[in-house]
């Protein structure tokens, strides 16, 4: 997995965040049910939804698209319904959309944007967060966010304003965030990336050895 400046692995240990990430993951595997139910109504082999849309095209390996389809693109062998296709189109624009782990996934200690002022003569904001990238994964077992450091990021902004007062507010608000103190919330265990990768690693090996038990069968 990538590593990012100014970001943090936590493990899901605790509500709220647990109890946010099982909502989210039950309306994820609803609208994927419904994707792949259109898929087999068109006789597709995939198809592509990304956060916050609807399905935007379908693959098809194993036999051509509905008539009035798109001719197959790439090596996914991409599709969609021409303009004037006008019901497969709304059968797609109707559709559920794909949950963004925004909605889910809240709290006052998680940080995205910092606003700051500078010598109480000028302000700004630096996005923390990183945009359009999903932040949470997970074996069976255990899942994991990556949150900003927002103590991080603060000093990152402080560093390229050498000598200068900086004070960081709350969005929209004149409350200040003590961004020295700043800790990982509660419900949330910061781990390192080498116990991220760990647990993956291990998850993939008991896949790989329980394929080659059910071969042996």
């Amino acid at each position: 997995m990538v590593s990012w400046p100014d970001q943090i692995w936590t493990e899901v240990v605790g509500d709220p965040f647990r109890s946010q990430v099982a909502e989210y993951r039950a309306e994820r595997e609803r609208v994927i049910k419904e994707a792949r139910a259109l898929a087999d109504r068109f006789g597709a082999t995939g198809v592509i939804q990304a956060a916050g849309q609807t399905p935007t095209a379908f693959s098809f390996f194993k036999s051509g698209p509905p008539p009035n389809w798109t001719k197959p693109q790439g090596a996914r062998r991409l599709s969609r319904p021409k303009k004037y296709n006008k019901s497969d189109c709304a059968l797609l624009e109707n559709a559920p959309r794909m949950p963004e782990e925004e909605q889910y996934i809240k709290s006052d200690s998680i940080i995205r944007v910092l606003h700051y002022r500078v010598d109480q003569s000028s302000s700004g904001m630096k996005c923390i967060d990183i945009p359009f990238a999903s932040n949470l994964c997970w074996t069976p077992e255990r899942t994991f966010l990556r949150v900003p450091d927002v103590k991080a990021a603060a000093f990152r902004v402080c560093t390229e304003r050498p000598g200068s007062d900086v004070l960081f507010f709350k969005r929209n608000s004149d409350d200040l965030i003590d961004v020295l103190n700043w800790k990982v919330p509660a419900g949330l265990r910061q781990v390192s990336k080498a116990e991220l990768d760990l647990a993956f690693a291990e998850w993939k090996v008991r896949k790989e050895r329980e394929a080659a038990l059910a071969e042996a069968v």
